[in-house]
């Protein structure tokens, strides 16, 4: 659950908040549109799913968007706390399944022309019962077209011609 506080519906927060509910619309959208080709993956295994949102509000000052998602058990935050206090070292195949799970969200997001933009530990959430770790906080993502991917991708040194490549070697 996430609490977003709002002055009023002009302002950025709100604006922002909506922004996140769109995109998880518009992945939902395409999933279903989608759902019946093998080669489209359930978002549900690659995002932390946006149950519900409402707005809540005692006053016209005092307002609020509650998000409700899916249930997850912890946080990579947390649990690098835990494993830094316990002294206890991460493995190399737990190292490659989180970058797994990360990589195959934001190729995921990248299709739908989604470009996440605030990755990290405490955006990232685990969830034991699909064994898997969700991206969270589009909140800082953005719609981007082709070109504008492209350039970013190139920016950051990522050939995208070898994205398929990629997905298989990871897979």
């Amino acid at each position: 659950m996430r609490i977003v506080p709002f002055k009023g519906y002009n302002s950025l927060a709100f604006k922002r908040v909506l922004e996140e509910v769109y995109l998880y619309q518009l992945i939902q959208k395409h999933f279903e549109k989608n759902k019946t080709n093998k080669n489209v993956q359930d978002p549900r295994a690659m995002y932390l799913w946006l149950e519900d949102c409402f707005v809540y509000g005692v006053s016209a000052d005092q307002q609020a968007v509650v998000l409700l998602y899916e249930r997850v058990e912890t946080s990579l935050t947390l649990t690098a706390e835990y494993r830094r206090k316990g002294l206890l070292p991460w493995k190399e195949s737990e190292r490659l399944k989180i970058q797994r799970d990360l990589f195959m969200g934001c190729i995921g997001l990248r299709g739908l022309g989604i470009l996440p933009r605030d990755i990290r530990a405490s955006n990232i959430f685990f969830s034991v019962k699909q064994q898997r770790y969700l991206l969270a906080g589009l909140s800082g993502a953005r719609q981007v077209d082709d070109s504008e991917a492209e350039e970013l991708m190139t920016v950051l040194g990522i050939e995208t011609q070898n994205e398929g490549k990629l997905r298989e070697l990871i897979s």
